[in-house]
């Protein structure tokens, strides 16, 4: 593999997340270069001699302090220490007004774990800071598109290298190699690679020669892998993983099976960098609570459908992992960014929507996206409607437009979410667990709930079959939680369907032929509880 086309996935996707700099929260943003994770606590460290990214377009005006050409020096202070070094940059990806904003940098070698600070040393003497933890392993995979969450950069031999793709998927027994950084000094024995929860041991897992800051890991793909073209791939490290992005696998050579029947040519378009048409429709009821006004919640019932041209990564977003959920919990210190999605628009007209009683209901919107009208009343937690949605088939009627012809999508809906102690469950306590009951009445094994409890950016999920009634998040897990500056804490409940299976309806085109859409749902309900 290049040099070239590794430092390219490297680049893509920064992410733009908080951070807690002593001089200008916000305006320095540092991510693990494959997980996309920022090191914020010790969990979530990067590994000396690891790549990370950096963005710090808010550094400049009008948001920041400084000008375009006020050039920055990249530095770091290891934990402990009392001076700084300047870091090693490997590239520049993006600039403000001429003036590099974002680093694709080494993480310096030979420092300890702990809490450290990168600088961002300004021309005219400013400087801006933020804090970051240093660990001795946290690998993580790298990507095609830079999220951390998408498809996997893999290749597989065949004898020559050639990378893993929707139409080159891998077949059992065929020797692969992935990419990533943050491997650190590990005992080999520690380390095993899992493929839709299929362990095997790698032949080899250390540095990639030539390429600073990279690590590889060659395998031999293992039997017993589903047919998909996502299937779900991690490392771990002594029992802990990193990111989990997707491998396409089949059991012959061709194209993998698309869940949502994508023709080899739509695959091969994907691909090659290309679009191809899918659509999404979504019934969705969500409590929420108000940004101004913590005691304020609002109930947000609506359907949206779109009709878009998705790039890879999108239509992988849509698809999902093939992941069979498993009730259990886990404690996440960081959020992953999200899949930058290419999108070209599809006009279809002006679609209703109707109801099993058969109400019609209009849509607004126009060029690709359509979501019927949302509320703006606003009501004290005790105060909030039940939602409005009844369940049974509803559907989305599409006049046809320029692009789309006229149709209709069947979507299911199930009974609304009913949270039976929503109110009376501050304030929460990181000493004993927590348990969300739900009305379990019409439930079947394809829908979810998943609850969770939250402080910042860290958060305890737990989910289990939506016919369970409750779901119990331990004490263990929210006492590991961290201290919030307002003592407040977001629980929330949410019920999905199980998305191996996805519904999906058929799109026709005005110039013949048609595109796969797939119905979704979701109940979301979100509260602010004190925590102690």
């Amino acid at each position: 593999m290049r040099t070239n086309l590794i430092f390219l996935c490297l680049a893509a996707s920064l992410a733009v997340a908080q951070t807690s700099g002593p001089f200008q929260p916000r305006a320095v943003y540092v991510v693990h270069s494959a997980t996309r994770i920022q090191p914020t606590t010790p969990d979530t460290g990067l590994v000396p001699g690891s790549l990370c990214d950096i963005n710090v377009t808010g550094l400049y005006q009008p948001s920041g302090n400084l000008l375009p050409g006020d050039m920055v020096t990249l530095r770091f202070r290891a934990p402990g220490a009392t001076s700084a070094q300047d870091l090693t940059i490997l590239e520049a990806t993006a600039s403000f007004g001429g003036t590099p904003t974002a680093f694709t940098a080494l993480v310096p070698t030979g420092i300890p774990s702990g809490q450290g600070e990168l600088m961002a040393v300004s021309s005219s003497g400013v400087t801006f800071s933020t804090g970051v933890w240093i660990t001795a392993t946290d690998f993580g995979i790298f990507t095609k598109a830079g999220s951390g969450s998408d498809a996997a950069l893999a290749q597989v031999w065949r004898p020559q290298p050639l990378t893993v793709g929707l139409t080159t998927p891998v077949q059992a027994g065929e020797w692969i190699t992935l990419w990533g950084t943050g491997l650190g000094s590990v005992d080999a024995a520690s380390i095993s690679v899992e493929v839709a929860g299929v362990s095997v041991a790698p032949v080899y897992a250390g540095a990639a020669p030539g390429l600073p800051g990279v690590d590889q890991i060659n395998f031999q793909f293992p039997a017993g892998v589903p047919d998909d073209c996502y299937v779900p791939i991690d490392v771990k490290v002594a029992g802990r993983a990193g990111n989990t992005p997707s491998i396409a696998a089949a059991g012959a050579p061709g194209a993998c099976h698309h869940r949502l029947g994508l023709s080899a040519a739509a695959l091969e378009t994907l691909d090659q960098g290309g679009h191809v048409p899918v659509s999404e429709s979504w019934v969705y009821s969500d409590v929420t609570a108000t940004p101004n006004d913590p005691t304020r919640y609002s109930r947000n019932d609506a359907v949206s459908i779109d009709f878009i041209q998705y790039d890879a990564a999108g239509v992988q977003r849509i698809t999902g992992l093939l992941a069979t959920p498993a009730t259990g919990c886990q404690l996440n210190q960081n959020g992953l960014a999200g899949v930058i999605v290419n999108v070209l628009p599809l006009d279809a007209g002006k679609p209703v929507v109707k109801s099993p009683g058969g109400i019609t209901t209009a849509m607004q919107g126009s060029f690709g996206y359509y979501i019927t009208p949302a509320s703006n009343a606003t009501y004290t937690l005790d105060e909030v409607p039940p939602s409005s949605f009844a369940p049974g088939d509803w559907s989305v009627e599409a006049p046809g437009g320029k692009d789309i012809a006229a149709f209709q999508a069947a979507l299911r809906v199930p009974p609304a979410l009913h949270w039976r102690n929503r109110n009376t469950l501050s304030p929460v306590s990181r000493t004993n667990d927590l348990t969300l009951l739900w009305n379990p009445t019409g439930y079947t094994e394809q829908e979810w709930v998943r609850g969770s409890v939250g402080v910042g950016t860290a958060s305890v999920i737990c989910q289990t079959p939506a016919t369970a009634g409750s779901v119990t998040i331990p004490a263990s897990l929210i006492s590991q939680l961290p201290a919030g500056a307002t003592g407040m804490a977001m629980v929330e409940l949410l019920l999905t369907p199980q998305q191996n299976s996805p519904s999906v309806y058929t799109v026709p085109l005005v110039g013949g032929g048609s595109f796969p859409g797939v119905a979704n749902f979701s109940y979301l309900e979100m509260i602010w509880a004190a925590i102690h």
